[in-house]
């Protein structure tokens, strides 16, 4: 068996990066079961300020988080690809 080991690029890294919070959020995030129970408000964990209704995350902000985390890989990618 012949494996090849390569060195990791900044790109890899945020993209490794990328993946374990989008693992993280996938982990904390409430699946669809229990909706319409009320839970305790808490801070949106994508850090807009705003209060959930029991969840980790507002309507929405989850996938926002996600684009932010994509975009600022793309912009990293585009930077050391730039750079190099």
């Amino acid at each position: 068996m012949n494996t090849k080991t390569t060195a990791r690029t900044p790109q890899d890294e945020a993209l490794a990066r990328i993946a374990a919070q989008a693992e993280e959020m996938a982990r904390t995030t409430p699946n669809s079961k229990g909706r319409g129970r009320k839970g305790t408000p808490k801070a949106c964990a994508c850090g807009c300020g705003g209060m959930t209704r029991g969840g980790c995350w507002m309507p929405g902000h989850d996938a926002k988080m996600l684009s932010r985390l994509l975009a600022e890989a793309r912009a990293r990618n585009a930077a050391a690809t730039h750079a190099a």
